[in-house]
């Protein structure tokens, strides 16, 4: 037999369907006047879309693809230096609150927020797990013998520094991502950066060129680490190189679940999503004048300006919650650049290659990214005179 709503089966039905709207309806009437005047942030102030629903950012991360970092700091630019910028989370615009938020165990217990997720591809995921994978149902045999080149991800696999339970394709996947994240893709990122800028300005690739030459003579013959640093337009180089590029475009959330967090005049409660964007700081035109300008100068002279504007250089993180490999990336990026540039830098130029497109960071997946048209940093070698 067929059902219809019509009739006595109607009677029945409708008012039913009627209810169930009506308390929908309801609940979200609910959940809006929560969100707006009775949460725990709610007299934290921003845009009210985003106090609202998670809509708002999602379509400046989705739809426009990664846009939400710049939206979220023209709010700042509207509202102040604190903002509400989803029901939960509050964002703070300050760069010298950066340290007393990212603080250790030592100041209290903090842990992540889970919005900031390290991104990697589907399809590298899947080949890092299937290695790993691999890799666990053949331990002890010899690594080159049948993974060459995967020496990292059998390291992960062998360690007694894990638990045996630990010792997982996803653990070991998710290791060797942040591996390949942190501590190469972010530094040769820098230097396609660096390389731009230099050989686009044409006085700090001169003024680069006769320190290298003047302090390393013979090419042939690479030099320490510590003679490196005691080049200073190198380091500033370095140094402003680490600023320009940015690393990280996704905002860092922290939760602290045992204190309230106060800035300023605002109390934030226990358990409240706080976050900052490194991104704003390298950008804060307060700190870095001509932000948009690649100036080495601005590091010179290193023991007054450098150590001043060192605090702010938020590249990988900050405070005591800093990348613990930042200063292995400083050495391998300034022995890079003296080594590349001493041998090859006279004779570099670039070509075909657009500052807008190819090199500012234009959009955030986590890691700061260029343009989706991106042609990479093209530089020819003319060649060498006789």
């Amino acid at each position: 037999m067929e059902s219809t709503l019509s009739g006595r089966d109607g009677w029945y039905v409708w008012p039913l369907v009627t209810v169930s709207l009506s308390f929908m309806f309801l609940y979200v009437i609910y959940g809006a006047v929560w969100r707006l005047y009775f949460s725990p942030i709610a007299h934290v102030p921003g845009p009210r879309l985003a106090a609202l629903t998670f809509w708002n950012e999602t379509y400046y991360d989705i739809v426009l693809g990664g846009k939400y970092p710049w939206k979220i700091a023209e709010y700042h630019k509207a509202y102040g230096p604190i903002i509400r910028i989803n029901p939960y989370e509050v964002h703070i615009n300050d760069p010298d609150f950066f340290a007393k938020l990212y603080v250790g165990i030592s100041k209290g217990r903090s842990a992540k927020w889970p919005s900031a997720a390290f991104y990697m591809t589907l399809q590298e995921r899947e080949h890092v797990q299937a290695q790993a994978g691999a890799m666990i149902s053949q331990r002890g045999i010899p690594v080159e013998k049948s993974f060459p080149g995967q020496s990292l991800l059998q390291a992960l696999v062998d360690t007694n520094l894990l638990p045996e339970a630990e010792r997982t394709p996803e653990r070991i996947t998710a290791e060797a991502q942040l591996a390949m994240g942190a501590g190469t893709l972010n530094t040769s990122h820098c230097l396609r950066v660096a390389t731009y800028h230099i050989l686009a300005s044409p006085d700090v690739h001169a003024k680069l060129m006769q320190e290298l030459m003047s302090g390393f003579p013979n090419p042939d013959l690479p030099p320490t680490l510590d003679q490196l640093e005691q080049m200073p337009y190198l380091r500033a180089t370095m140094y402003e190189s680490l600023r320009i590029f940015h690393g990280i475009a996704h905002r860092l959330p922290r939760v602290f679940p045992d204190r309230a967090i106060q800035y300023q005049d605002w109390i934030i409660p226990p358990g409240t999503p706080v976050s900052m964007t490194p991104m704003h700081i390298l950008d804060n035109e307060d700190i870095f004048p001509e932000r948009y300008r690649f100036q080495p100068e601005r590091w010179l002279p290193l023991d007054t300006n450098g150590q001043r504007l060192l605090r702010y250089l938020v590249t990988f993180g900050g405070g005591s919650r800093s990348c613990v490999g930042l200063e292995l990336a400083k050495a391998e990026i300034l022995t890079s650049l003296a080594c590349v540039w001493r041998r090859f830098g006279a004779r570099m130029r670039l070509k075909d290659t657009v500052r807008e497109r190819d090199v500012d960071t234009v959009y955030d997946i986590f890691a700061a990214a260029p343009s989706r048209q991106d042609n990479g940093v093209l530089v020819v070698l003319d060649e060498e005179q006789p």
